[in-house]
């Protein structure tokens, strides 16, 4: 019976290297696809990182572990962008690259169609039609900003000022069960 567990056992930790293995593997495929179209544009650009985390859960016994991997892959940038990609909302700082999950300084998803700041980050939802630049959103944000904006629907667009002073654009593409945005951060200057 000793011997069926750890036969067991060694099973859980097979399937679990399979599916890191699997997730690795897709995740550089998007990298290439992402650096083929991009190689394409002939846009002037700056190099960045993009991170990608994939969480796998495996079970042995009765107890849960957790493995998280991270690929990173050179994503060339507009002049004067420090961000330009797609973000699911949780509570993020986008001050940092990629943007990070902090407890305070925070943009934050509530009831699904909110977004709630915490810390010196400002919101303002854009009133106008087409998607403003950098200096449209700053303008937005000292005239408007507040600490939430509301009522977010797919189309909606957020602009915003970091805690380190950066402007950001996100254009919002699901509202609901979680907000899911297109940001851009400009670099300070």
């Amino acid at each position: 019976m000793a011997n069926n567990e750890s036969q067991r056992g060694g099973r859980f930790k097979d399937s679990a290297g399979m599916i890191s293995a699997i997730a690795a593997l897709i995740t550089a495929l998007v990298g290439l696809a992402v650096f083929l179209v991009d190689k394409g544009t002939g846009a002037e650009t700056t190099p960045t990182a993009v991170t990608t985390a994939t969480a796998v859960s495996t079970t042995s016994g009765t107890s849960t572990a957790q493995a998280a991997q991270q690929t990173t892959q050179a994503k060339p940038l507009p002049a004067g962008v420090q961000l330009d990609e797609e973000i699911i909302f949780g509570e993020w700082n986008l001050d940092s690259v990629p943007p990070r999950k902090v407890e305070s300084e925070k943009i934050q998803a509530l009831a699904g169609e909110m977004l709630y700041v915490t810390g010196k980050h400002v919101l303002a939802e854009w009133p106008g039609s087409g998607s403003p630049d950098k200096e449209q959103c700053a303008a937005q944000v000292s005239e408007a900003g507040f600490n939430q904006v509301d009522d977010l629907v797919k189309g909606s667009i957020v602009c915003g000022r970091t805690p380190e002073g950066r402007i950001f654009r996100l254009e919002v593409l699901t509202s609901g069960s979680e907000i899911r945005a297109h940001a851009t951060v400009w670099t300070k200057k």
